[in-house]
């Protein structure tokens, strides 16, 4: 199920801005539109709210990752947990509302199975969702909402030296992120399920690292190279959507009943199938992401 992303509008920084500075600006921007993500969820029913949230968190899990020698060990490993759990919770509800647009999408006349199939997995969404909302008014919530508002003053500031050229401190960071995804992709096999997994989460996280620190180069090719390397994160978070979906129908179809089994097995087959072509889609993206030239280079 495609996702519009909802744009945040970049930072600028001045002339010899510092690391600190930078990191500062950005955090603080990323922490209020988690804030106002969250707010936004709790006065409404649309899943896109969900959805939003769940970016809004991994990219400021990213953004942790990239400034963590300017946080406090601690601080970092504290947040990471918390981020995490509530990225969990938002992430179940999304894997039952792709499939669910699936089968509103499949063709072919409505059954009893396919009812009952269906009637299973809203159940278990709603679940899921509710676990959700349970987990925005939780005290662990409560306490990862305090802990952030102090994140942008938790920089390491005179306590660690910050380098001179924050340009070069942030080339050498989304290099090595680069180079992690090439190295994964140099050893991808057909059929390596895991290996394919791993590819994705690193690629995501060059994509979110790259656009992240974007606004140090004034220049047109960060666009340019951050639209293939989006695509490319799309048609692997298509592969993994469908590996989801094929676990998720496997289990509501065993508990909806035989029809509704054979169904969801069957589904489960066709999303195999769909995933080959796929899979060959995004060896050509990769031998063209791996010839591009980064914009920070």
């Amino acid at each position: 199920m495609a996702k519009q992303q909802r744009k945040t509008p970049k930072p600028s920084f001045p002339a010899g801005a510092s690391l600190d500075e930078v990191a500062h600006s950005l955090l603080g921007e990323l922490v209020g539109e988690l804030r106002r993500a969250t707010r936004q969820v709790r006065t409404s029913r649309d899943p896109e709210d969900l959805h939003h949230l769940r970016v809004s968190v991994r990219r400021l899990r990213v953004a942790l990752r990239t400034f963590k020698s300017r946080l406090d060990e601690s601080t970092v490993s504290a947040l990471n947990r918390d981020l995490r759990w509530l990225f969990r919770r938002l992430g179940a509800v999304r894997e039952y509302d792709v499939l669910l647009s699936e089968l509103s999408a499949a063709q072919g006349e409505e059954d009893g199975a396919l009812t009952a199939l269906r009637e299973e997995l809203v159940g278990r969404r709603k679940v899921a969702e509710r676990a959700a909302r349970r987990a925005l008014t939780s005290r662990r919530h409560a306490r990862l909402r305090r802990a952030l508002v102090a994140l942008p003053r938790a920089l390491a500031g005179e306590r660690a030296p910050a380098p001179k050229s924050v340009r070069k401190w942030a080339r050498k960071r989304l290099d090595k992120r680069r180079a992690r995804v090439l190295a994964l992709r140099a050893g991808l096999s057909e059929g390596d399920e895991q290996s394919l997994h791993a590819l994705r989460k690193e690629l995501k996280k060059l994509r979110y690292a790259a656009d992240l620190l974007s606004p140090l180069w004034r220049r047109g090719g960060v666009k340019a190279y951050l639209r293939p390397l989006s695509d490319l994160q799309d048609l692997l978070g298509t592969l993994n959507d469908a590996a989801v979906s094929s676990r998720l129908l496997d289990a509501a179809g065993k508990s909806a009943g035989r029809a509704a089994a054979r169904l969801a097995e069957q589904r489960v087959s066709e999303l195999s199938e769909t995933g080959k072509p796929a899979r060959r889609r995004v060896e050509r993206r990769l031998r063209r992401f791996a010839k591009a030239a980064p914009f920070w280079s």
